[in-house]
């Protein structure tokens, strides 16, 4: 069973060029409320109003973020699959968005993806991730961005000050 730490955030954070790992995932992410003992999850950069061809221009964005499906349910035998809010309410194993477990548990009021989130196409990217080379071994990201990415991400979240120099007033 994954062991529940409070104050992780997701296991992959996933952006237009870059992936970087949070949350081990032998770690509980605090990011699915009462789902958090029992998930994978991974955080697009994204606003969960994006229509569907916002979603689509982000294209790289879905590409990486499947690859690291893909890795989750080869591993750790997920099928792939979108679970409807009733699937997700009945325990079904499968991939979901925060929409289809808050509106599946009444657990919470997150809602991305999305009503819009292109979820043919992302499936259809993680069934065929095959054994396709993670982000780990073949993106342009350096450790120290890396880093500052993860810090970054920390400040927004926890709504702490930002420190860029391009911050306007706070």
């Amino acid at each position: 069973e994954i062991q529940a730490k409070r104050y992780k955030s997701y296991h992959r954070i996933v952006d237009d060029d870059s992936v970087v790992a949070h949350c081990p995932d032998s770690q509980a992410s605090w990011s699915l409320r009462g789902g958090n003992n029992q998930s994978l999850n991974l955080c697009f950069t994204a606003w969960a109003r994006w229509m569907r061809g916002e979603w689509l221009a982000h294209y790289g964005m879905l590409a990486r973020g499947a690859v690291e499906v893909a890795q989750w349910c080869r591993h750790y035998q997920i099928p792939i699959r979108h679970l409807t809010p009733a699937q997700v309410e009945a325990g079904e194993r499968g991939i979901i968005g925060h929409r289809d477990y808050t509106l599946g548990t009444g657990d919470g009021t997150h809602v991305d993806p999305g009503e819009y989130y292109p979820w043919d196409v992302f499936l259809a990217l993680v069934a065929n991730a095959g054994d396709a080379g993670t982000h780990r071994g073949d993106d342009d990201m350096t450790p120290e961005q890396a880093k500052q990415l993860a810090t970054i991400y920390h400040e927004v979240t926890q709504r702490l000050p930002s420190r860029s120099q391009y911050a306007g007033p706070q």
